[in-house]
């Protein structure tokens, strides 16, 4: 048990409940330094409700460390942690709609770490935004920390739920990503196709 770190951005000025995202960054990535001073995902959402395309919301962002957002043999699981104490910690301060975030977005190990908490807990998410989700397609192929074992990894992948994931979903990710083919395998899985885009880019 150690303290994690998390951060909350809301519109000035709006007090009370409010729809929530909540952002998991890429491996070792803060929520406070990668989603809202290096993404400000916060200003992308304020600058949305000034044109009336989206209403007020708040952004939610947690540390992601090296977990891969799965129980890891350390005893980390900072997938529970998510759905158990920080989804919770978001109603207590009134954030949330009927006691759920309106979406989960994930970069990188986070965009991994969605689509895992999103086809395991299919009622606890409205909709799912990823982006160059790391993806691999066999044990074999996984970075180096990403799990503890061939087993591990079997025990939580994304590919084998694939079908069954009936959220909203957008996935998006860069030509030149190394996670491309991984991310379009996945996509060809899904019982319908996601919005977003495959579009020149790389793992930045």
């Amino acid at each position: 048990t150690q303290p994690v770190g998390y951060a909350i951005a809301r519109p000035p000025g709006t007090a009370g409940s409010l729809p929530v995202v909540v952002c998991l960054p890429g491996r070792g990535g803060t929520g406070n330094g990668s989603i809202i001073e290096s993404l400000r995902f916060h200003d992308v959402a304020s600058q949305l409700r000034a044109t009336g395309s989206i209403p007020a919301l708040a952004i939610a962002a947690i540390d992601g460390g090296e977990s891969y957002w799965h129980q890891r043999t350390s005893g980390e699981d900072r997938a529970r942690m998510l759905l158990r104490e920080f989804l919770p910690l978001l109603a207590n301060v009134g954030l949330g709609t009927d006691g759920r975030p309106v979406a989960l977005a994930g970069w990188s190990m986070g965009g991994y770490g969605a689509l895992l908490a999103a086809s395991r807990n299919p009622t606890a998410f409205r909709a799912v935004a990823v982006a160059s989700p790391a993806l691999w397609t066999s044990p074999g192929d996984t970075a180096e920390g990403a799990f503890d074992s061939a087993e591990d990894y079997r025990a939580h992948d994304v590919f084998a739920s694939a079908a069954t994931l009936r959220l909203p979903l957008r996935v998006d990710c860069g030509t030149g990503d190394p996670f491309i083919d991984a991310t379009r395998a996945f996509v060809a899985r899904l019982p319908s196709p996601p919005a977003g885009e495959f579009t020149p880019g790389c793992h930045d």
